[in-house]
């Protein structure tokens, strides 16, 4: 059987994108290790926040999905991630987009991407791929 290709909707340029601190200054910077879910209420009722923390607690990854839309910038259904720049490539994304598919039903194919978020879900979706 033929694997369908990974197109994703939509690519934003890299300069679109929010930087690492910009995201991270609005959670509290330390916390229990592992993977926590953060629920803002309020006006942001609907984003839903995975935090990844190292085993010092110290917060390193970042997942948001927006059950509802926060126009103009969020569309229901749709989720972005951050991880620490010095802390790439250890696998936070990767956990963080597991436990947030187990949670919500996510379509990669339909979220928007940095030119390095859609290498990431193309690996991603290889692994998953690879592993049924």
């Amino acid at each position: 059987m033929k694997r369908k290709r990974f197109q994703p909707v939509a690519t934003i340029p890299q300069a679109f994108s929010y930087a690492w601190e910009s995201q991270a200054s609005q959670y509290p910077p330390f916390g229990p290790a592992g993977i926590s879910l953060f629920e803002p209420g309020g006006e942001f009722e609907g984003a839903h926040c995975l935090l990844w923390r190292d085993d010092r607690g110290i917060l390193r990854g970042i997942l948001n999905y927006y059950s509802r839309a926060f126009p103009p910038h969020e569309e229901a259904g749709g989720c972005n991630v951050w991880v620490d720049p010095g802390h790439k490539g250890q696998g936070i994304a990767t956990a963080l987009v597991e436990e947030a598919m187990r949670l919500w039903d996510i379509d990669l194919s339909k979220q928007r991407f940095t030119p390095q978020g859609a290498a990431f879900a193309k690996a991603f979706l290889r692994k998953q791929a690879s592993r049924q």
